[in-house]
């Protein structure tokens, strides 16, 4: 049965979901938002969105160790959901993200956060932003103490290959009124050691930038 969607309207949304398997508690709440789809289909796992537009986003998220799983069959290569992300818009976000697997957490908030892709590979752990627009916003980045002790011997390990991660290009950017802060409370000898940057002025990047991220 053909299925096809133009557009989803929601209202006082209120999202929690928690995995001990991957290690993930997410409690999320959003007053509106709306999408439209330039194209669907259910059959094709085929989903295109134009435009998304969100307001009075409020996240909380932390990521922990999850449990122990045996490995996963090898899969075949290539994408199996056909995904575009389209032009978003966020509008007075707030968020509080822990990731204890890399001792590191983010505060903050944003008057508007607007992101317009270019390409989005799943599998291919691949994603293209042609740009990115902060505005007015309050952000804290903070490495905290590790949660974990290390191990005084580590075990023996086999040579396995593994994918380089997440690799992000983003080509224009735009910063107006920002405040970013960042503390790094593993440092000897400093109880607090915050460096503060305020951009009080617009940055634009007009030519192709190309910024290669990896996770």
């Amino acid at each position: 049965m053909a299925i096809n969607l133009t557009g989803i309207a929601l209202r006082d949304v209120r999202i929690k979901y928690k995995d001990d398997v991957t290690g993930a508690d997410v409690n999320a709440y959003l007053d509106s938002l709306r999408a439209t789809f330039d194209k669907t289909d259910v059959d094709k796992s085929q989903y295109h969105l134009s435009n998304v537009t969100a307001n009075g986003l409020n996240v909380y998220t932390r990521l922990y160790e999850g449990l122990p799983t045996p490995p996963s069959p090898a899969s075949k290569p290539g994408d199996t959901l056909d995904l575009a992300l389209g032009k978003w818009q966020i509008n007075h976000a707030k968020w509080d993200i822990r990731v204890e697997t890399a001792d590191f957490k983010t505060q903050g908030s944003a008057e508007k956060l607007a992101m317009e892709s270019d390409y989005f590979y799943l599998e291919g752990e691949k994603i293209g932003i042609k740009s990115l627009n902060l505005t007015n916003a309050d952000v804290a980045a903070i490495l905290t103490k590790p949660t974990q002790k290390p191990s005084a011997t580590a075990p023996a390990t086999t040579s396995v290959a593994t994918s380089p991660g997440w690799q992000a290009k983003v080509t224009n950017v735009h910063f107006a009124n920002n405040r970013i802060r960042y503390d790094d409370e593993t440092a000897p000898g400093r109880n607090r050691d915050w460096i503060t940057v305020i951009l009080t002025y617009e940055i634009w990047v007009l030519m192709a930038v190309s910024w290669f991220i990896r996770i």
